[in-house]
C-alpha cells in the first residue's frame, strides 16, 4: 500500500506540473488536467485512509514476527546446543513413532 501511496505522489507531482505548464486552466486541457488532478488527490486520499487504518495491523504482525524470528533463533540455538550435550540425534517425528503418538 504504502508503495502505492508513492505512486500516487509521483502522478500528483506530475498533474501539478501539467497544470503549471497550462496557458489557460479554463481551457479545455485544463478542466481535464483540474479532472486529473482531482481524481489523483481522492485516490491518494483514499489510500493513505486504507494504509492509516492498516497501520496498527501491520505494526503489530511486523513487531510481533521480529519478536518472533528472536525467540524462534534463540530456541534453535539453545536446542542444537542441549542435542550436542546430550548426543540427542532423533527428531520429534522420530519420538512420536517410537511412541506411537
Amino acid at each position: 500500500m504504502r508503495g502505492l501511496v508513492s505512486e500516487l505522489d509521483k502522478r500528483l507531482a506530475d498533474n501539478y506540473h501539467a497544470i503549471e505548464a497550462l496557458d489557460d486552466v479554463e481551457s479545455a486541457e485544463g478542466v481535464k488536467a483540474m479532472r486529473e488532478l482531482k481524481e489523483t488527490l481522492t485516490y491518494r486520499r483514499i489510500v493513505k485512509e486504507e494504509v492509516r487504518t492498516l497501520s496498527p495491523i501491520y505494526c503489530l504482525f511486523n513487531d510481533s514476527g521480529e519478536k518472533l524470528d528472536e525467540r524462534y533463533s534463540r530456541a534453535m540455538r539453545g536446542s542444537t546446543r542441549i542435542k550436542r550435550q546430550l548426543n540427542a540425534k532423533m527428531t520429534i517425528e522420530e519420538v512420536l513413532e517410537a511412541l506411537n503418538v
